[in-house]
């Protein structure tokens, strides 16, 4: 039985990051955003060992094995966009295709194949522990409704405003407009991604259920690191960090995620606080005023400092 470390979150929140961290351990094997293999599979995406995914020589031979063994792909990519991808209305039709609604043959049918990819990907990396930051709070109750994974889950959790200026700002120069609608949304969904991960999966997974800032993290990312295998309940391994905050960061197979996982060598890790000064006073304000309602949970501030 393969256990799963699975992230759950927003966007630019810093799960390629820890999937590459944790890549590091024994043990471990960070595999980036598993759920969104079905919509990939087989194509030019670029794995995290700059291949392809199609001659990926982990990803390109799942896909072959899949292939040979008859896997509807058509279907499983369905039923991804269907029930997973991150949209209001994909998690509700997910919840009702488990509780017998339309669907649920389909659904089933999704999960028992995510299942075979985890013990393939477990039993091909050699890993006991396999890293998922797909991030989507759909993928992470799909997960954990499998009988043959074991899975904890870490609620990463970033500032909204840097998460939204993360999004917004290649819309800056389409007009201030469509820039705050770009901020409005990226707030949004940070409100509601994590508050469901509050209200829900909190309850669901228990005292497998660990809240991760970004910023301690990135403050603190040996000692937090540490605290990560010892949630996972897996050995220590003081190897993974040369110094307190570098680490030696060399191939891995990350599917999707940001450019930190084709970086290859000493790598330091530090806080990203420019959006302190390049997001806008009034773009912060609109995205902390629709994220209110969890920034003191998190402990972040209302005005935050201009650094």
């Amino acid at each position: 039985m393969p256990k799963i470390v699975f992230v759950v979150g927003m966007a630019r929140s810093g799960s390629t990051l820890l999937s590459a961290l944790l890549n590091r351990a024994e043990g471990f094997a960070g595999l980036g955003e598993t759920h969104v293999y079905w919509e990939l599979a087989g194509g030019e995406e670029r794995c995290g060992c700059d291949r392809s995914l199609a001659t990926c020589s982990l990803w390109g031979a799942l896909y072959s094995e899949q292939r040979e063994r008859g896997v509807d792909f058509d279907e499983l990519q369905g039923s991804f966009r269907d029930f997973v991808r991150p949209r209001p209305s994909s998690l509700l039709r997910g919840l009702r295709a488990r509780r017998g609604g339309a669907g649920t043959d389909r659904l089933a049918r999704y999960i028992q194949a995510t299942e075979e990819t985890y013990a393939w990907l477990a039993e091909r990396t050699a890993s006991a522990t396999l890293v998922d930051s797909s991030k989507l709070p759909a993928a992470a109750d799909l997960t954990a409704a499998m009988a043959s994974t074991d899975v904890f889950l870490v609620h990463l959790v970033r500032d909204p405003r840097a998460v939204a200026h993360s999004l917004a700002r290649q819309r800056r120069d389409r007009g201030r407009l469509r820039h705050l609608a770009a901020v409005a949304r990226a707030a949004l969904d940070w409100t509601l991604r994590n508050a469901y991960a509050e209200a829900r999966l909190r309850r669901h997974f228990g005292e497998r259920y660990l809240r991760l800032r970004f910023e301690d993290l990135t403050r603190e990312p040996r000692e937090t690191v540490a605290r990560l295998l010892e949630f996972a309940e897996a050995e220590p391994d003081p190897g993974v960090f040369d110094s307190p905050d570098t680490v030696e960061l060399g191939e891995n197979h990350i599917l999707t995620g940001n450019s930190v996982r084709f970086q290859r060598g000493s790598v330091t890790v530090a806080p990203a606080e420019t959006w302190r000064t390049e997001m806008p006073r009034h773009a912060q304000a609109l995205a902390t005023l629709l994220a209110l309602p969890l920034l003191a949970l998190y402990a972040y501030p209302l005005l935050p400092r201009r650094r």
